[in-house]
């Protein structure tokens, strides 16, 4: 999505650089699915790299260290891990969390996985825009 922003600010400054362009609009429904697309594309081939790699088991599930050297994993079903080594390496999947800031909960607010599925239209040609919920 950063790309996609990034092209039109460079598109609606094209006349500070003597490139004569028409009005820039920006389709926020195309802009999802292609940030949607990338994700996939990034998510399926780092899967394949890392199911591909020797001596490399990938385990899904919720992780908590349990010490130092220690991680227990709970996976789907009932299935608990415990696994042990001098170096774990956990992908995260990044969930966001809602900072602890007072008052953020009695107002709307967006995060990393909200903002990009939030359906909105850009209303407005100039450099002002008002997004509005359908």
């Amino acid at each position: 999505m950063a790309a996609s922003a990034r092209v039109a600010y460079l598109a609606r400054r094209a006349s500070d650089y003597g490139v004569q362009t028409g009005l820039v609009k920006v389709n926020l429904a195309q802009v999802r699915e292609r940030k949607q697309k990338v994700v996939e594309r990034f998510r399926n081939g780092a899967e394949q790299v890392l199911e591909a790699t020797a001596n490399l088991d990938v385990i899904r599930g919720e992780a908590s260290f349990i010490d130092a050297r220690t991680v227990k994993v709970e996976g789907s079903g009932n299935e608990t891990l415990r696994l042990s080594s001098e170096k774990i390496f956990i992908n995260t999947g990044a969930k966001p969390v809602i900072p602890p800031i007072g008052g953020l909960n009695r107002v709307p607010s967006l995060d990393s996985t909200s903002f990009p599925t939030r359906r909105a239209t850009e209303t407005s040609p100039d450099r002002g825009r008002r997004l509005h919920r359908h």
